[in-house]
C-alpha cells in the first residue's frame, strides 16, 4: 500500500493550464454482496443519493460532469435497518452539504464542520438505542472545484487517487489497527491482517459529540488522466491494490461496476460500494 502525499511525486511546480481537469465521468455502484440480503452502504453525487429506503444495488453513469463535483461513500454500522437508516442519513444531509457549498464555495471548511457535527447529533438521537442496537456509519468525501481535490473522512471508508501508472492511498483508516500501526506497534502487515482492523476508532454517530471531527487531508492537483476511487471497505477487503490498479489502467467502460463484480466474484463478504471519478478534460 503506498500512501500519497503532495511530495509523492515531486512533480515540482503547479500543473500547467493544459493538464488541469475541469470534465469528470462518474460511475457508482453499490452492491449487497454475496453474503448478506441487505445494504448498509450508500453513496452520494452532488445531490443524488444512491440507495433508497429498502433498495440493496444500484449504479449511476454520468460522463462530462462539471465542477464543482462532492461525492461520498458510506458505510453504515449497527446491522440491517439501522446501519442503512444511518448511512442514508448522512448522505441526505450530504445533499445539504453540496447545495450550501455550491453557493459559498469558500466556507468549505465551516460547511464539513457543521456536517459532520449535526449529522453526528441527528444519527445519536435517532440510532444510539434503536432496538438494542445502536448506528453509525463511516464516510469518505471528495470536493473537486478548480482541478483540485479537497478530501475527509471519518473511518474506514477510503479514497485512492490513481496517476501517473500508480495507485496511492490519499485517506486513513480511522480503526485501532491502524492507530497501533502509527503508534509502532504493529507493522504494516500486522496492521492489514489484524482483527483491529475491523475496530473503528472514529464515525458518525460517536460519543462523545465532541469526538465527531473528520479529518482533513491535503489538497492535491488533479491532472487529466488522473482516477480516483472511493470506496467502503467492502471493496478493498477483496482485491488488492495491484487488482483496482489494473481496473482503472483497463478500457472497460464502468470501471466502478467492474471493481463491485470482482470483489463479489472474490467472495463479496460485506456490502460493497465504489465510485469511480476519471479526469477527463
Amino acid at each position: 500500500m503506498s500512501f500519497y502525499n503532495n511530495s509523492t511525486l515531486a512533480p515540482g511546480d503547479q500543473p500547467d493550464a493544459q493538464s488541469i481537469p475541469h470534465k469528470y465521468n462518474v460511475i457508482a455502484s453499490t452492491h449487497e454482496g454475496k453474503k448478506r440480503y441487505y445494504n448498509e452502504d450508500n453513496f452520494s453525487i452532488n445531490a443524488i443519493v444512491g440507495l433508497e429506503e429498502g433498495a440493496t444495488s444500484r449504479s449511476l453513469r454520468a460522463r462530462g460532469m462539471g465542477e464543482p463535483l462532492m461525492l461520498s461513500v458510506f458505510d453504515g454500522t449497527g446491522g440491517e435497518d439501522v446501519g442503512a437508516a444511518a448511512s442514508r442519513l448522512a448522505a441526505e444531509y450530504a445533499t445539504w452539504l453540496y447545495n450550501s457549498y455550491v453557493q459559498t464555495p469558500s466556507d468549505r471548511e465551516r460547511l464539513m464542520n457543521r456536517y459532520v457535527s449535526e449529522c453526528n447529533a441527528n444519527i445519536l438521537d435517532k440510532f444510539y438505542n434503536y432496538g438494542g442496537r445502536r448506528g453509525a456509519t463511516t464516510f469518505v468525501t471528495a470536493i473537486i472545484n478548480n482541478g483540485k481535490l479537497y478530501a475527509y473522512s471519518l473511518g474506514d471508508s477510503r479514497l485512492y487517487l490513481y496517476t501517473g501508472g500508480s495507485l496511492y492511498l490519499v485517506s486513513n483508516d480511522h480503526t485501532v489497527a491502524m492507530d497501533k500501526y502509527r503508534q509502532g506497534i504493529y507493522t504494516r502487515e500486522q496492521a492489514q491482517n489484524s482483527a483491529d482492523r475491523h475496530k473503528l476508532t472514529a464515525f458518525l454517530g460517536i460519543e462523545p459529540a465532541s469526538a465527531a471531527h473528520a479529518e482533513k487531508y491535503e489538497a492535491i492537483h488533479l491532472m487529466k488522466g488522473d482516477s480516483l476511487v472511493l470506496c467502503s471497505d467492502g471493496l478493498y477487503g477483496m482485491l488488492t491494490d495491484g487488482e483496482i490498479a489494473d481496473v482503472l489502467n483497463s478500457d472497460v467502460p464502468d470501471k466502478a461496476c467492474e471493481l463491485i463484480d470482482l470483489a463479489v466474484m472474490r467472495g463479496g463478504k460485506d456490502n460493497v460500494t465504489c465510485i469511480v471519478v476519471e479526469c477527463t478534460e
